[in-house]
């Protein structure tokens, strides 16, 4: 039986590990950073990465199978997609980027 943490609480859950520098992009601070060794640190990964690997192994020994293997790309399409979200270019020809309203009926 393993003997890692499997529960946390959620500030931990949330929790980002010190960066010692910070990610800039075009003088704008994003989220996350770098460490001494100038690998990326994704932000509120401080103990949600040993988290995830603890409830994995957690799941092998109590099931006694691998983590089952889903690749982004066997995942359908999402709906709708980019192009049918955008605004309907007659709109846009218009200039009238945003998708106007509908109107109420008159009762």
């Amino acid at each position: 039986m393993t003997n890692l943490q499997t529960e946390w609480r959620e500030d931990e859950l949330l929790a980002t590990a010190t960066v010692a520098e910070p990610l800039i992009v075009q003088g704008m601070r994003c989220h996350g950073g770098f460490d001494a060794g100038g690998e990326y640190v994704s932000p509120r990964t401080k103990y949600r990465v040993p988290a995830t690997a603890a409830w994995q192994d957690a799941h092998r020994e109590a099931f006694g199978t691998e983590i089952i293997d889903a690749p982004l790309a066997t995942w359908p399409t999402s709906y709708p997609n980019v192009a049918q979200s955008s605004p309907p270019r007659r709109l846009e020809r218009r200039g009238r980027p945003e998708v106007p309203r509908r109107r109420r009926r008159r009762r």
